[in-house]
């Protein structure tokens, strides 16, 4: 059986004009993740050895290390500006 890659959106909802930066966001979800992975781990040692792992061990957390793409997009339903979700969308369908 052969593996395919799920292409993933993180899809960033601007609730209005002064909302913070895709940027600031995405790192900081990277972030928790990376506490969250390091919380588990220093739980047990049989907590250590079941936990499901995500990126590579040794590294801190980023989306880029992930073996699955994940893109980013933001828009704002105030605005209405949806152009990077329906570009993601539209390419996702082809």
């Amino acid at each position: 059986m052969r593996r395919h890659r799920a292409t993933h959106l993180l899809h960033i909802h601007m609730r209005d004009v002064q909302a913070l930066s895709q940027k600031f966001i995405c790192r900081t979800l990277e972030n928790q993740v990376d506490k969250m992975r390091k919380t588990r781990t220093s739980l047990s040692p049989e907590a250590a050895a079941k936990a499901a792992v995500l990126g590579k061990p040794d590294k801190p957390f980023t989306f880029d290390t992930l073996r699955n793409p994940i893109s980013r997009a933001s828009m704002s339903a105030f605005t209405g500006d949806i152009a990077e979700v329906h570009a993601f969308l539209v390419g996702f369908a082809r």
